[in-house]
């Protein structure tokens, strides 16, 4: 059975993150890796979003936009920042895409 802590209210499992072996199950995109870190991240990252200004509908389509890009890019994390920073990055970096759209389709 895995242990959990608690962190601001969300079950985080007692996955090693940041281990050679996580980092290449990230690379290989081990299923149960990744359905893991969707369990233990998608309410931080709409957190974030709903933290950025966005509403709840536009916080659920840039956190899934941002998996997919993470789906993308996955076997090229190298571990050199942590994985919650890795995600956090594509995160600010996809809130900043929309922003910049959103200002040229409403100047």
């Amino acid at each position: 059975m895995m242990d959990t802590i608690r962190f601001v209210g969300v079950s985080m499992s007692s996955i090693p993150y940041e281990t050679d072996s996580f980092i290449q199950n990230i690379r290989e995109l081990d299923q149960k890796t990744m359905s893991q870190l969707i369990l233990d991240y998608t309410k931080i990252l709409r957190r974030a979003a709903l933290g950025m200004g966005f509403k709840d509908d536009i916080a659920d389509d840039l956190v899934q936009n941002t998996w997919v890009t993470f789906f993308d890019v996955a076997n090229r994390y190298e571990g050199r920042s942590k994985i919650k920073t890795f995600l956090f990055g594509i995160l600010y970096n996809k809130a900043r895409e929309l922003r910049r759209s959103e200002k040229k389709a409403f100047p």
